[in-house]
């Protein structure tokens, strides 16, 4: 069933046929020939996340380069299997972004990262899911000094809770995509200060408008990607919305 259905996932995201084919079934065929693990059987985020830096290894090793090519399909494999996770993540937002207020409130301290941190902790349940830290989200719209990143002339309303004005904290880097990533992606320069309007626009907007929003975050935190060890290019941040 996941097969089929990420055969499925791949074509609404575009790719052509012989993508499909490569990422689908050519990937995982070579892949269970050379360290017998089966992609298809594993549901469980963290050891897709072991499984991609054993077959990043595996092409380290290939005789003749395949450009990625296995890498790639455990990466989208895990998009896919991160993306039927994003009801938890609607349900647990608003939650979020209320812990987040209350913390703006009391002057949270406010500091960039000091280098690369630990992945981000995995709550288990039902379905499992990334936590994030509500103080890492007030520290990141204190450190914007709480303008919107798209368009600093943006004006919401001034925040009961806070006497802030209301901005919401958004991770650029989905932080359901954690097992792509070898260090913790839940930190402050992965933080965007957004306006409501521009929050909703990232998850909700044409794919031409978001992925010109989405560019132009990417130029501002690009550098603070690269101090805590985020690797990720700007075409590959546009693939994960």
């Amino acid at each position: 069933m996941n097969k089929q259905n990420f055969e499925n996932y791949l074509k609404l995201k575009g790719l052509a046929e012989s993508s499909v084919r490569k990422y689908a079934i050519q990937a995982p065929t070579r892949i269970f020939k050379e360290i017998s693990r089966d992609m298809y059987e594993i549901d469980d985020l963290d050891e897709l996340g072991e499984l991609l830096l054993v077959v990043k290894k595996m092409e380290s090793l290939m005789e003749k380069d395949p450009k990625r090519m296995y890498s790639a399909a455990v990466s989208n494999y895990i998009k896919f299997i991160s993306s039927r996770n994003e009801v938890i993540f609607d349900r647990t937002d608003y939650d979020f972004e209320n812990e987040v207020q209350g913390l703006v409130a009391k002057n949270s301290e406010i500091r960039w990262t000091e280098g690369p941190q630990p992945v981000v902790r995995k709550v288990e349940g039902l379905k499992s899911y990334y936590a994030r830290n509500p103080l890492v989200g007030a520290r990141g719209l204190a450190l914007a000094g709480y303008q919107c990143a798209v368009n600093e002339g943006h004006e919401t309303f001034v925040a009961r809770a806070s006497g802030k004005p209301y901005m919401e904290a958004h991770h650029l880097v989905p932080i359901s995509y954690q097992p792509l990533f070898e260090h913790g992606i839940d930190v402050v320069e992965n933080i965007s200060c957004l306006c409501p309007c521009c929050h909703r626009l990232l998850h909700y907007g044409t794919p031409v408008v978001r992925d010109s929003v989405i560019e132009g975050l990417f130029d501002k935190q690009v550098d603070g990607f690269e101090r805590v060890g985020i690797e990720i290019t700007k075409k590959e941040l546009k693939t994960l919305y």
